[in-house]
This record gives C-alpha cells, structure tokens and sequence, in this order.
C-alpha cells in the first residue's frame, strides 16, 4: 500500500507520514516547497515522482495561521480553497481509490446560548457560519472537493476530516508558547478570553485517523465527512480553560514550577471579538466524533504525553512519547 501525503513536513503531517510508516504503508511525501497544490502542473509532476498510482492522498496542507488569512484572504484561498480542488480533480482524473482532506471546526460558529454543545457532522449544517477568512476558506475547498468528486468513478471515496484545537510534535502550538513562557518567567501575565470553545486534539490520534481513513473507515461506500477530535470534557473546552489545564499538566511534569500553573486571566466571554489584526473567531465550535471515531484518547493523557516529549521529561504511558520536530503547521 502507498500513501502520497501533501503538507507532508507540517504538524499533522509529520504525524501522518509517521502513523502510515507504522501500519506499513509506503510513504511519499513532497518536500516543503517542493510542491505548490494551488498549481496543477505541480500536482502532477508530484504524482509522477510518486511513482504509480497511490492507494491514497493525504492532503495536509494549508494556510492556517488564521490571522494571516484574514490579512489576505486571497492567498489563503488559493491554499484552502483552489489548491484542495485540484488535488481532488488529479485523484479523481487518476482513480485514486482514497483521498483524505483535513478540514477544521472552524468552518462552523455556535453563537447561540450553547456555544460548548457539540456539533454533529451529519447534523451540523444550521451552524455553517464561518467567522473569518480561514473558515471561509477551508470551507470553500471542502465544497471544491465534494464537487469533484461526484463524477468519480465507483470505488473512489473522499474524506473530509474536520479537527480542531491541535497540539503535537510538528511545531509549538499555542500549548507550547504559554509553557515556553511560563518556563521563563513563572509570574508572566497571561490573558485570554473564556470563549472560543472547541475540543482539543493531538496530532497524534488524527494522523491515526488518517490512516483508518485512507484504509476504508468511513462513513459510506463513496466516502463523507468526519469529525475527529480527542475527548474534552465541557468545563476544559473554553481557550482559558485549556491554557490553564496545559499549565497544570506542565507542573505535574516538572517542566514549570508550581506556582507558574496559575493566574491565567479571563478577558470576557466573547470569542469573537476583534483586537487589532485578529481575526473573529468562532464563539463555540466543539466537534462531535463521527461514529468511527467515537471513542477517542483524552486529550490530557495525549498532552502529557506531548510535553514530555518535547521537554524531555519521564513519564509512565503506554504511549509513544512525541518528538521534536520542524516545518510549519499544515
């Protein structure tokens, strides 16, 4: 079996790549720059070196720094949006048998009075309602992809993978920023506001979805769409919330002292506000697990995990502990 992963150097990529490798897949990836999705020419000559055609397509690229989407929107639509067209056109013109696009929550915004109640995938288009450049753009390439593939051939089946709150290896992600800080300077100030609710997820387990994916997991015969995300318990879904949680797990490792786990400060609770160049965010965008994916890792086991790999520390898990990693965020 051979995977072609696009965005194959970012933090869901790196993971993917190595999720496949253990499974015993053989695995492609275009280097970083190597391959612009957004070009089809590129795409091509990408699925050329690959060599064949693939079992599957992983596509993990994107913009996603979510306040450089909204700087420009139309550079973050030629990756979000163009770029996952042409990948599904190629796979489809190809007879790729799988093709796996992650998408995100951000796609979603439950501003009503249950902005932390989950979403369905199968029941979630009332709360269609992208807030930001972002969301409008990976919203855009899921549509460009479902499109393609309606003039697929039988046996050819697309996924559509919705996540959200990532932490991993790959890269430091806001997780690592506020214990990088914390590390430094114990009583640094940190603010954040009460909204923005979501679920977390590792990396990790959504690489291993992934590869359930591109084997066959999925909803129908033709594919659809899924939501992956770990277990996060309602009162750890808000962006304070889970800083703060991040910090307590750092203490408990020993990589911050103490007393650093504390005083993390609530701005309000409007996820959506605009300060300066930041974008809106969704008020509440929790993804409810699809069915195959009902039975999720805790978020915390699989952060602990996460930090005490990427700070060196020892801990008793069962788990493969992460590792450091470059390249950006796909």
């Amino acid at each position: 079996m051979k995977a072609l992963v696009f965005g194959a150097g970012g933090l869901v990529g790196q993971e993917a790549v190595r999720a496949f490798v253990a499974d015993g897949w053989l695995v492609a990836g275009p280097p970083h720059g190597a391959a612009d999705i957004a070009d089809a020419g590129s795409v091509r000559a990408a699925f050329d070196a690959a060599g064949g055609i693939p079992d599957a397509v992983v596509n993990c690229a994107a913009a996603s720094n979510v306040d450089a989407c909204e700087r420009d929107e139309a550079a973050a639509w030629r990756a979000n949006a163009l770029g996952p067209r042409i990948l599904a056109a190629e796979c489809v013109r190809r007879g790729v048998p799988s093709f796996v696009h992650v998408s995100t929550d951000y796609v979603f915004d439950r501003a009503d009075e249950t902005p932390e109640e989950p979403i369905g995938a199968a029941d979630g288009a009332e709360f269609v309602a992208p807030a930001n450049a972002y969301g409008r753009t990976k919203l855009a390439g899921e549509l460009a992809v479902v499109a393609e593939f309606r003039r697929a051939a039988p046996g050819v089946r697309h996924s559509l993978v919705r996540t959200s709150r990532l932490f991993g290896a790959g890269r430091d992600t806001i997780a690592d920023v506020v214990v990088r800080m914390r590390a430094a300077d114990p009583g640094a100030a940190l603010r954040f506001h009460s909204g923005e609710a979501e679920a977390a997820t590792s990396a990790r387990w959504l690489a291993r979805a992934i590869v359930a994916l591109a084997s066959g997991a999925t909803s129908g015969e033709r594919g659809g769409v899924e939501h992956v995300v770990c277990a996060t318990a309602p009162d750890e879904r808000s962006k304070t919330a889970y800083v703060r949680t991040v910090l307590k797990i750092a203490a408990e490792l020993g990589v911050i002292p103490p007393e650093a786990a504390g005083n993390v400060a609530e701005v309000g609770d409007d996820g959506t506000a605009m300060r300066g160049e930041r974008a809106f965010r969704p008020r509440g965008s929790v993804l409810l697990p699809t069915a195959a994916f009902s039975n999720p890792p805790d978020w915390k086991d699989e952060m602990r995990d996460c930090l005490a790999g990427k700070f060196r520390v020892g801990v008793a898990s069962s788990r493969t502990h992460c590792s450091d990693g470059g390249g950006a965020m796909a």
